[in-house]
């Protein structure tokens, strides 16, 4: 990965980015998410160290081996050679690990600047930085309390992370006051009002909406802009009925006089079959749930299906800069099944999880897509700052 041209104690990029932001109100982008951005990184770093010496790796890394060979050294499950050669490839950025490649293999072995970092320290700089970075440590935290279990394979990543008790994690973590989440929801936000701001009238409809956070950032810039009084249907769609009808709940509470529709919708299931008739909307969005999709030329196919004439599909998305490069959240999301199983394609889709802007772009583009476009150019800020995975990508 490209190295950033500050850390999380000095200057960001932001003069530099700021012509590439200028379709965004000026107060999304502020020091303050990205310096949290830069923090989280290397907070992961941290993390993912700390695991690595949790599982015995530290010593273990002595002479060169392959992740495969590291597996079985430290009696590790026999399908964890992926996940630890996440870690690994995360440890040889910061130069804890170092890589030899021969014949197409890569082998690591520990560098004399392995060094463990103060993690609660640095759990305090996030929080120095803004309260609202206490959801994202909660999650990574739990998630890296789990790691050694997953990885000896005595508990799977959704008995883990997805149990009952860890519910509040995920409603906290999908929360508009979780600064570095909301930062999604807002730019998707303001992408998808735009698509619709010469309609006369419209109608939506969202994918995955979760407990509603991303419909709240939506119907919030709806009424920024004015345009609160041309919606004609709002159909809220979301497969888990503990976060719809919390979503429900919560969105029904606070706009009372909006037309609210809510419905289960598996993206990976035939929608006809699910939604409550066969409408069309000038717009359909989700944020972050695109790449999870199990099959997703079949979800890209259903939703162009589902546009009415002119109409847009708006993903905010996640975006891997860069093939080779990893993402902070995926220390969490890997852990999951439901994010591993899926469809892969050479060229759209290589590997599970988060897609780069020209996957993205041959993904829409064969599924019959026109004018993709991402706000911001993933495409111009990669060069400028690595770390910025946020986007909203524009489709009709």
């Amino acid at each position: 990965m490209p190295s950033s041209e500050s850390d999380c104690n000095g200057a960001t990029p932001k003069e530099r980015l700021a012509p590439l932001l200028a379709d965004f109100p000026a107060d999304l982008w502020d020091d303050r998410l990205y310096r949290s951005i830069l923090w989280v990184d290397s907070y992961v770093d941290a993390l993912s160290l700390a695991v690595l010496a949790a599982l015995g790796a530290d010593s273990a890394l002595t002479t060169p081996a392959s992740a495969a060979t590291l597996c079985r050294a430290l009696d590790l499950a026999g399908d964890f050679a992926p996940h630890l050669t996440w870690l690994l490839e995360r440890a040889a950025i910061g130069g804890a690990v170092g890589v030899e490649d021969t014949s197409g293999t890569r082998r690591y072995y520990r560098t004399d600047r392995w060094r463990l970092a103060d993690a609660p320290q640095l759990a305090a700089k996030g929080l120095a930085i803004d309260a609202g970075n206490r959801p994202t440590i909660a999650l990574l935290q739990a998630a890296a309390a789990a790691w050694p279990r997953i990885a000896r394979g005595e508990v799977s990543g959704e008995d883990a992370l997805l149990n009952p008790e860890a519910i509040g994690l995920w409603l906290d973590y999908f929360d508009n006051a979780n600064l570095l989440y909301a930062a999604n929801n807002r730019v998707a936000a303001v992408i998808a009002t735009a698509s619709l701001a010469e309609k006369q009238h419209f109608s939506i409809l969202e994918l995955g909406a979760g407990a509603g956070s991303a419909t709240e950032a939506l119907l919030d810039e709806l009424v920024r802009r004015g345009l609160k009084g041309r919606l004609q249907r709002y159909l809220v769609t979301e497969p888990s009925a503990l976060f719809r009808r919390r979503g429900e709940r919560r969105l029904k509470a606070r706009r009372r006089n909006l037309p609210l529709q809510f419905a289960a919708l598996d993206i990976d299931q035939p929608w006809a079959d699910q939604l409550p008739d066969d409408g069309r909307f000038d717009l359909i969005c989700g944020v972050n749930v695109l790449h999870v999709a199990r099959d997703l030329a079949f979800s890209l196919g259903e939703a162009r299906a589902r546009l009415a004439p002119g109409g847009s599909l708006v993903a905010g998305e996640c975006l891997r800069p860069f093939p080779d490069q990893s993402v902070y959240v995926e220390f969490v999301f890997q852990l999951l099944d439901s994010f591993k199983a899926v469809i892969t394609h050479p060229d759209r889709r290589p590997r599970p999880g988060f897609l780069t802007p020209e996957e993205w772009q041959r993904s829409l583009t064969d599924a019959g897509f026109t004018n993709v476009s991402f706000r911001p150019d993933h495409r111009r800020t990669r060069s400028i700052f690595p770390h910025l995975y946020i986007a909203a990508i524009c489709a009709q």
